[in-house]
């Protein structure tokens, strides 16, 4: 079993994106997987994010999260290997050969096929655009070749067209329906689409050296598949004044995605649990006030009997308490079986087989320092200088997430499955309305030994560190590990994320 791999990337100016890649066993005797994540936000005091202005209802009202299979890793020479039996070109000639009238299985998986190639494809395309990307930073090293490079890759691209497209004719002819036309040609959209938008990249990144060379190629290639789109009928351009063809343009594109990747997303289902047992824990606190109130009414009645204001008194105090006692009993319930008290709980459903593999818990609290395990406290501290550990103050917002695969189940229906991603998102709005603003002036001397101006940005820090536990059906922990990360952040958005090492 591979080990978990997590990224942690700014989405737009205020979210936090975590991607969590969770292995799945594949051994007969582990039924299930489980991790848990905890995330500890470390953030100034001065920025009024706590435990009296910050409920879980506004955190969750801030949160977004989703669970998809992991798009498979294949390079393109393996969609060109033949002798590969998981390439899902392979099995689609395989499925093909054998597909029968009013063999419905067998569709259905043609169908599947098609949209994982069609998410590999995309995947592999984002790959390449970052491999171009780090060329920039080899300029003067010895494998400096881009036109090489791209030259390779485009022959490798159009080698794979040329090996999906041979089964065009099977996809148009009298043995496939509608349903299987309509998904040949949604895949063969968006896979042009996906080139495209790797040819558009190079030649916008300008690489020293080879633009005009670059640029030509590029060209060639753009008009090539703008050509074949345009003869199979799909939207094959953008227009320079015309922003409602554009827009529409962009929503098919999407449109093609989303549809490829109804193969990848496990829906979910709420459970009724943690409302059952935020309805029990208000009865309990409830009949707990009455008691005190009947205490009180039978307190009143013999001694204070001409005084009723008393009894007005003591209802609103048992009102209060009831309040009180319902948050005291929670928290101490999270202590003693917090399985029965998430803030929320969710079931995973396979999108294949649509039967219930798995389950996610969350919770939400803020903590002291004084309570966080002492190996986070020790992370945290590490590398702090005096100022910051004796002046700063920080509240503490700790999340956490129990995620379970029921793995045997998993394997059986997804043999090629490698692992399960968790994609979650922090929206850190709220952090920002306190904030100074986001530029103050500073001034140096110039070579005249003048002064002279200069912006800096006002940041602040928000610490983030990510415990993540592992565990299979049968066997205690089988993995453990810490990892510190530094949101850095002004009044218009997050700045940048810095991975701490230490």
């Amino acid at each position: 079993m591979g080990e978990v791999k997590v990224k942690v990337a700014k989405r737009g100016s205020f979210q936090v994106e975590l991607k969590i890649d969770y292995p799945i066993a594949r051994k007969k005797k582990i039924e299930t997987n489980t991790y848990d994540v905890t995330a500890y936000f470390f953030v100034p005091s001065q920025l009024g994010i706590n435990s009296s202005t910050y409920s879980a209802e506004d955190f969750f009202d801030d949160y977004f999260s989703y669970t998809r299979f992991t798009i498979l890793d294949f390079s393109l020479d393996d969609l060109l290997n033949h002798h590969i039996k998981t390439n899902p070109l392979w099995r689609l000639e395989s499925l093909i050969d054998g597909y029968g009238e009013g063999n419905i299985g067998n569709k259905e998986s043609i169908i599947y096929e098609l949209k994982t190639f069609c998410n590999i494809f995309r995947d592999r395309m984002e790959i390449l655009k970052s491999e171009f990307r780090k060329l920039k930073h080899k300029i003067d090293e010895d494998d400096y070749h881009p036109v090489e490079i791209f030259v390779s890759y485009r022959e490798k691209i159009e080698a794979v067209f040329g090996y999906f497209r041979k089964y065009r004719s099977f996809f148009y002819g009298e043995a496939a329906d509608e349903e299987l036309l309509w998904s040949y040609r949604w895949v063969d959209e968006g896979v042009s689409l996906d080139f495209e938008n790797l040819l558009w990249y190079v030649y916008d990144t300008a690489l020293i050296g080879h633009e005009e060379e670059l640029a030509v190629l590029c060209t060639e290639a753009i008009k090539k598949n703008i050509s074949y789109r345009k003869e199979q009928e799909y939207l094959h351009y953008t227009y320079k004044y015309n922003n409602k063809k554009n827009e529409a343009f962009i929503f098919r594109e999407h449109s093609i995605r989303k549809w490829s990747e109804l193969n990848l997303h496990m829906t979910r289902t709420n459970s009724r649990n943690p409302k059952q047992i935020s309805f029990v824990l208000i009865s309990v606190s409830t009949g707990i006030a009455m008691f005190i109130f009947l205490l009180l009414s039978m307190l009143i009645v013999n001694k204070f009997s001409n005084q009723p204001i008393l009894w007005l008194l003591s209802g609103v105090l048992a009102y209060v308490l009831r309040d009180q006692i319902k948050d005291n009993l929670k928290e101490y319930s999270k202590k003693i079986s917090p399985v029965f008290t998430a803030d929320r709980e969710q079931h995973l459903i396979d999108p294949k087989s649509r039967k219930r593999s798995g389950f996610t818990r969350e919770w939400v609290s803020f903590v002291s320092f004084k309570k966080i395990p002492a190996a986070i406290r020790d992370l945290r501290e590490r590398g702090k200088n005096k100022l910051d550990k004796y002046l700063l103050s920080e509240d503490i917002l700790c999340f956490q997430k129990k995620t379970s695969f029921k793995s045997r189940r998993l394997t059986q229906n997804h043999p090629r499955l490698p692992s399960v991603t968790d994609i979650l998102r922090f929206d850190l709005r709220r952090c920002f309305y306190k904030m100074d603003s986001a530029v103050e002036e500073l001034f140096v001397l110039n070579d005249e030994d003048r002064l002279e101006s200069v912006p800096a940005g006002r940041v602040y820090h928000i610490g983030l560190i990510l415990h993540i536990n592992e565990k299979a059906s049968g066997m205690k922990a089988v993995g453990c590990r810490d990892e510190r990360f530094r949101i850095v952040a002004s009044r218009e958005g997050i700045v940048r994320i810095e991975r701490v090492r230490s």
